[in-house]
């Protein structure tokens, strides 16, 4: 692993082992090097922050990128205290014998916090990750739609009526003719109503998503500007900026490239 700049200036290290119902901190003191630990609740960010004030004016925090995202980071940056996001796989790079407990990765990570072996990735702001999250919902939703009309697909090729019709699947003459359907087994009847009440839903759901894609655009020069390439639409524009994050922060096309 390369070596990256260290935190000379903070008076102390602290790893965190982040979980949803707990966080474990493990600060180690830079002129001592003595270990201060203690365990919080998983949304105790004020202790964590008035702990980590208590024995230190100046400090520097980490913890592995995981599945409960940067608020804990962004909290304690805004209370002054420099806290960074480093990759999942940090602690297995630094030493993959290590044992696996939440004091030792805390430990760890401030170990190598303070020799200077943490790569910091981007922390987005608020609006960023939610704008990501919403990208990401629509993406479910467009699955989720192409999952309920295989399952009709498969419903009617087992009733042999997969190609009963001379409609292109999906268009609006079609849907009309599945809502016109009707079985012998009223189970079978409950079942298709439900399935194109579902499908119905989602439709519904995306295009309410669609629309406020579209406001957010309107407002949004980077997409805007990628709207001007031809073949880029409103949801790609929004897509591609979302996924990027924020798309300042590639120093080249090369970098950006290389995220994906």
């Amino acid at each position: 692993m390369s070596k990256h700049e260290p935190y000379y200036s903070a008076k102390a290290f602290i790893g965190f082992d982040v979980h949803k119902r707990s966080i474990f901190a493990c600060a180690l003191i830079q002129e001592t090097g003595e270990l201060r630990e203690k365990s919080f609740s998983g949304n105790g960010y004020e202790e964590v922050s008035s702990w980590i004030k208590s024995f230190a004016d100046s400090a520097s925090a980490v913890y592995e990128a995981g599945p409960f995202g940067f608020s804990l980071a962004r909290f304690l940056n805004s209370q002054g205290i420099r806290c960074v996001v480093t990759h999942s796989n940090t602690l297995w790079a630094s030493n993959p014998r290590r044992n696996k407990t939440d004091k030792e990765d805390a430990r760890e990570l401030a170990r190598i916090l303070s020799v200077g072996y943490v790569k910091p990735i981007y922390i987005p702001t608020e609006g960023e990750e939610a704008r990501r999250s919403l990208c990401k919902e629509r993406m479910h939703q467009v699955q989720a739609k192409g999952d309920i009309q295989r399952r009709i697909l498969s419903f009617l090729d087992r009733h042999g009526m997969g190609e009963s019709v001379d409609f292109s699947k999906w268009c609006e003459p079609y849907v009309d003719w599945l809502d016109s359907i009707s079985f012998v087994s009223q189970e079978d009847t409950v079942l298709l109503s439900s399935l194109l009440s579902m499908r119905e839903e989602i439709i519904r759901s995306l295009k309410g998503i669609d629309s406020q894609i579209e406001v957010i655009v309107s407002t949004n020069e980077d997409m805007q500007l990628l709207g001007r390439v031809y073949g880029i639409g409103n949801v790609t524009a929004f897509t591609i900026a979302a996924e990027a994050i924020n798309l300042h922060r590639f120093k080249s096309s090369k970098a950006y490239a290389s995220y994906f």
